[in-house]
């Protein structure tokens, strides 16, 4: 892309000055807010040791690692998911979009999101699923790449459902509507909260990409 950014997949093994670098955007992200599954405080330790499982993955075969690089060091990054169920060989998760806040500002996240969708077409998968929290930037970015928002997270007694009450996934709905050429996805995966004895149901973005 333009403004001496590229993007990159990172293959096996991964280099540890990436992971490195890598582990650098994560805190980064993490102490500017983002919801990532991670909180802080949260140590550049703590990151290095998530992307050496992430580069198992890659290893593995499980995980696509994609990198964005200004001047040689990696400001950006985004993971496409294949372990998937048998019966989902359509489908990825799009996890851990991050892009430094030092590097914002410069069209990088749009072009990690084209680059994993590219990947995943790449390997027959039509079918993209992620997770983000409407109003933060990550939600933004997703609908104005054209990704479809299904709805939001139900509440109970007032209070919102978070990442923390996510226990077990009950089950998942996959409904698809055709409109001419454009083919919008919608799920719906409900999950249990035992500590409430409640069920919620925690709809996310996704997107046909076929």
């Amino acid at each position: 892309m333009s403004g001496g950014v590229e993007i990159v997949v990172l293959e096996a093994p991964v280099a540890d000055a990436a992971l490195d670098q890598l582990s650098s955007v994560l805190v980064d992200c993490i102490e500017g807010g983002a919801s990532v599954s991670f909180m802080p405080p949260f140590s550049h330790d703590d990151a290095l040791a998530f992307f050496r499982k992430v580069a198992a993955s890659v290893a593995a075969g499980d995980t696509v690692l994609l990198a964005a690089k200004a001047d040689g060091r990696i400001v950006g990054t985004v993971q496409l998911g294949l372990d998937t169920p048998p019966n989902q060989p359509h489908r990825a998760d799009v996890k851990k979009m991050l892009v430094h806040r030092a590097a914002r500002g410069r069209g990088i996240g749009m072009a990690l999101m084209a680059a994993v969708e590219g990947a995943a077409r790449q390997r027959g998968r039509w079918l993209l699923v992620l997770d983000t929290v409407p109003g933060m930037d990550g939600y933004r970015l997703y609908r104005r790449a054209g990704w479809t928002e299904s709805g939001i997270p139900l509440t109970l007694s007032g209070a919102a459902l978070t990442t923390n009450t996510i226990t077990s996934v009950q089950s998942n709905t996959w409904l698809v509507r055709a409109d001419g050429a454009t083919s919008i996805t919608y799920a719906t995966t409900y999950v249990s909260n035992p500590a409430a004895d409640a069920q919620y149901r925690l709809d996310v973005v996704v997107e046909q990409v076929a």
